[in-house]
């Protein structure tokens, strides 16, 4: 969960425009094109990872529901 944006911000950080907000120019881009791909990736490799999690967990809780038919949702939800 720290990774992901880590590499977005050091991604960022290595392009030619660096990092703004709310268009105040905050670290300036090292423009280093390898450097920045390789973090592209991590990034998206990450971002793959994450969705894969999320479905993991959709198909655990849908599990509990339908499959052993348990009070697991029941307990987590505010309807009761």
């Amino acid at each position: 969960m720290i990774a992901m944006p880590l590499s977005g911000l050091i991604m960022t950080i290595y392009s030619k425009y660096g990092l703004s907000w709310f268009g105040i120019k905050l670290i300036a881009g090292l423009d280093d094109n390898a450097k920045r791909e390789t973090f592209v990736q991590i990034h998206e490799f990450l971002a793959l990872v994450f969705a894969v999690v999320i479905v993991l967990h959709v198909l655990g809780a849908l599990k509990h529901k339908f499959i052993d038919k348990d009070d697991t949702l029941k307990r987590i939800s505010l309807l009761k």
